[in-house]
């Protein structure tokens, strides 16, 4: 595999962690922890690594954000099973939550998502 392919992989491997922690914030605001801040904070970094030494393309991540989102999902919703939870009723996330809206531990629990970008809905 190239580098530049290995790297687009990294890149949405990132994206999907960095989804399922979003996805579980907004859905379960009374379970939230330092540890998913700093899986969304290491992925942000993560990703902004990757995408300055191999060039990644909005086109490539529109394309690539309906199946990595379903993946996340799929993989939060277990994890919020687990714990006694409930299915998360997200059908997408903003990439300005994934990329830029800043999360803390004292975020009220009625904190809401940025409604998607309607490009990649």
């Amino acid at each position: 595999m190239g580098a530049n392919k290995a790297n687009r992989k990294k890149y949405l491997g990132n994206l999907r962690v960095n989804m399922t922690h979003v996805i579980k914030w907004f859905s379960q605001p009374l379970k939230r922890s330092r540890s998913w801040l700093i899986s969304i904070r290491r992925t942000r970094n993560e990703m902004s690594t990757i995408s300055q030494n191999t060039p990644i393309s909005e086109e490539y991540i529109n394309e690539n954000w309906k199946a990595t989102f379903q993946k996340a999902k799929n993989e939060a919703d277990k994890e919020m099973k687990k714990g006694n939870g409930k299915e998360s009723k997200l059908k997408n996330v903003s990439k300005h939550d994934v990329y830029l809206r800043d999360y803390n531990l004292d975020d009220s629990p009625d904190f809401k998502p940025t409604p998607p970008e309607s490009e990649i809905e």
